[in-house]
């Protein structure tokens, strides 16, 4: 391949007496570029709701006109899209939260040639470290410190004892995974936990064979911690909250052995949206300095009581479905319906 760069252009003319004469070309020097540039390194995803923030750096020199982003559904397929970036970072919008997709980029320099292509795996999601957390595979581990994700393509997940998300620990668990229970197992939340369930792909929790489980979650963080769409069936307390201000929305709390969901200590959580029946003993147990904030639930056919409130604060239900209907005979305690 030829390549040349500064080369003054000259002209020779000749007429038919063998005079010659030379002329040099008006529009400054001649570059000939056929070498392609180097690629890209350092390329990395930010996960963002819909969508994912790149950055990478150029190759070096100052040859590079611009970046050619492109994506796929698979890491050999077809590219969806095509964009032009004269920066060395990009963001691609409108993506569908938790479906990965395989970015690539290459450098194309001012002679038009486009270099090797740099490809990774993003993942958009509503928070930004998802697509970069580590992700767990087969039984949860007795501590969770770092950030980990749990995965749809993981699934199923199995807890088979005391597991521990430690202070400086983060869990987030995708829509559609499931995990599986042992019955004298548990998940104490210290440090941060996010679950991502939708009515679509709720994140399903049942015991180990179908067996009963005594525990699943203690929620004991003052940090973040928001639960949604979770599906728990047949645990003895699926829900245990005893600090912070968790959320707790879109969930379904069905056939507990005892309680669907007790709260103590001095924790504040907001119930919202979530459905809590066929509890054997209560639907929820409020105890302590506990002041939950409950929105839009429905506690159906929890026996003999739908709520139970032995704490220092009034409990306030109005805006909540109750079946059947809430009365003195289905409520313990200082409760304002």
């Amino acid at each position: 391949k030829l390549n040349v760069t500064d080369i003054a252009v000259v002209g020779r003319l000749q007429d038919d007496f063998g005079q010659q004469s030379s002329w040099v070309s008006p529009y400054g020097l001649l570059n000939i570029d056929n070498t392609a540039p180097a690629i890209v390194m350092n390329l990395t995803a930010q996960s963002m709701s819909g969508g994912i923030n790149l950055d990478w750096d150029a190759p070096a020199g100052n040859d590079t006109a611009a970046f050619l982003v492109s994506y796929a559904k698979t890491e050999t397929g077809e590219s969806m899209d095509q964009r032009r970036s004269n920066d060395s970072k990009i963001t691609i919008d409108s993506l569908q939260n938790f479906q990965t997709v395989y970015v690539s980029v290459s450098a194309v320099d001012k002679a038009g040639n486009k270099g090797e292509a740099t490809t990774i795996s993003a993942t958009p999601a509503p928070d930004p470290r998802y697509g970069s957390a580590n992700e767990l595979n087969g039984n949860l581990p007795a501590t969770i410190s770092g950030v980990h994700r749990l995965t749809l393509s993981g699934s199923p997940y199995y807890l088979r004892g005391k597991t521990t998300i430690a202070t400086n620990g983060v869990l987030l668990v995708g829509p559609g995974v499931k995990i599986i229970v042992s019955p004298k197992a548990k998940l104490s939340v210290m440090g941060e936990m996010h679950a991502f369930g939708n009515i679509e792909h709720p994140i399903t929790v049942t015991g180990d064979n179908g067996l009963p489980f005594d525990e699943f979650l203690i929620l004991m963080s003052k940090q973040a911690v928001a639960l949604k769409g979770l599906k728990i069936d047949n645990g003895g307390i699926p829900i245990q909250i005893t600090a912070g201000s968790p959320l707790v929305s879109d969930c379904v709390l069905s056939n507990s052995q005892f309680n669907g969901l007790t709260i103590s200590g001095s924790a504040r959580p907001i119930i919202r949206n979530c459905m809590i029946s066929g509890a054997k003993a209560s639907g929820v147990i409020v105890s302590g300095q506990a002041q939950p904030r409950f929105e839009n639930n429905t506690f159906s056919n929890n026996d003999p009581f739908q709520l139970q409130n032995g704490s220092n604060y009034q409990v306030d239900v109005k805006g909540n479905t109750f079946v059947p209907e809430i009365s003195t005979m289905t409520f313990l305690g200082d409760v304002n319906y």
